[in-house]
């Protein structure tokens, strides 16, 4: 398969970035149980948050029921009960497989009462990994220095008695943190003041899920226990559209509210690009949005089981020419084409329900935590370009490509 796309490159064909888009797609669609790579388990309960650093896709974080928060380095590796590998090691390791190759990754740093009560986000600073955000249903909202382990900055019983999940915008200046729990607004804290700035009313329930836009700083999308999803201009005071599944059209509907989902909203978040918005209840159903224009685009992903009394974390490949969405399902994890809806395969290997997921872009790997509580590595298998349908996906990659240039070229 390399070789068809170095001989057209050759002849001018592709653009220098079709073989990278089809390698990232490949690789996506591979993702499987990792043979290679371990999480040593250090939390005693479920595991409902993690996040791994933007600056450098070096750390993960993982926040447990059991109140503790722990790090990794996910470049670092160790054989099991055995001294820890050199980088040059670990580069001569890569590539090995099989049950006697398994490394195991130790923690690097663990916080033990990190909250009085469950952990339900966390997240780095999105321009440094010196800093991360933790937050959980004591209702406090905490900044850690990184280089200490220790409280910087304490937002106590700031939204109430549960926070369910807390944001921070990758490309703001404004650097405000959005707060939705149990109270039935959306408090902005500033880091820089120790306050909150203002709050965002409207949800008739329970905020259980909260995203910024990745392309515009001051969009916010919010879901509630109240079967709606909410988009905000932050320097508003009311909302600017409520997702309507819908469309406006009530032919044979009785009721005149408007709602995102017929169960609650435990989960939403914008597509890498910002065009669409992904949105998930506990009606078990999975909606894609324009983002644009607010339409539901009637996608059908047919197999998921939600029925989490809290937020549902799923993620979303950025970069594979056909985007792929992850999202747990009971002990599962059922990867979709985003745009299509097909199932592409089942990630089985949690023995708990799955409640955090979250994509590495830069080594397409996923990140999974669960009831088991463990944290489990999906990675690209090497084996998998000799399978038949691997031409096809790099066929659709070149196409995809070869489709954008011809938007673009004169």
């Amino acid at each position: 398969m390399i070789s068809r796309f170095i001989v057209r490159r050759e002849f001018g064909h592709d653009r220098p970035t079709v073989l990278q888009s089809a390698e990232r797609t490949r690789r996506t669609f591979a993702i499987e149980l990792s043979q290679n790579k371990t999480l040593e388990v250090c939390h005693r309960a479920g595991i409902h948050a993690l996040d791994i650093d933007p600056s450098e896709g070096k750390y993960l974080l993982t926040g447990s029921q059991d109140r503790s928060v722990a790090v990794y380095d996910i470049h670092a590796r160790q054989s099991d009960h055995g001294p820890a590998l050199t980088d040059d090691d670990a580069n001569e390791d890569a590539d090995t497989t099989g049950p006697g190759s398994n490394k195991l990754v130790p923690k690097l740093h663990q916080i033990e009462n990190a909250h009085k009560f469950s952990v339900e986000t966390v997240q780095w600073y999105p321009h440094d990994n010196g800093m991360f955000v933790t937050s959980g249903t004591d209702g406090a909202l905490k900044l850690w220095d990184a280089n200490t382990m220790t409280p910087a900055l304490e937002f106590e019983d700031f939204c109430g008695d549960v926070i369910y999940q807390h944001a921070m915008s990758e490309i703001a200046g404004h650097g405000l943190i959005a707060v939705g729990g149990q109270a039935r607004k959306v408090k902005l804290c500033d880091p820089a003041s120790g306050a909150s700035t203002h709050e965002l009313v409207g949800h008739r329930d329970a905020i259980l899920s909260v995203a910024w836009s990745p392309t515009d700083e001051y969009t916010l999308a919010t879901a509630s226990r109240d079967n709606t999803v909410m988009l905000w201009d932050v320097r508003a005071a009311g909302p600017i559209q409520v997702l309507d599944q819908h469309n406006g059209e009530r032919h044979g509907f009785s009721s005149t509210v408007v709602t995102t989902h017929t169960g609650e909203c435990n989960g939403v978040s914008f597509t890498p690009d910002g065009r669409h918005i992904v949105t998930t209840g506990t009606d078990s159903r999975v909606r894609l949005w324009q983002a644009s224009n607010c339409k539901n685009l009637f996608v059908n992903y047919v197999g998921i089981v939600n029925s989490n009394p809290r937020r549902t974390s799923f993620c979303i490949s950025p970069r594979s020419s056909v985007p792929l969405l992850f999202h747990p399902s009971k002990a599962d994890i059922n990867v979709y084409n985003l745009f299509t809806g097909a199932l592409v395969r089942r990630l089985r290997g949690h023995y708990g329900g799955v409640k955090a997921c979250i994509f590495h872009p830069d080594v397409e790997e996923v990140y999974s935590g669960a009831q088991d509580p463990e944290v489990l590595v999906w990675s690209p298998t090497t084996d998998w370009a000799d399978r038949p349908h691997s031409r096809r996906l790099s066929s659709i990659a070149t196409d995809h490509d070869a489709a954008a240039l011809d938007e673009w070229s004169d």
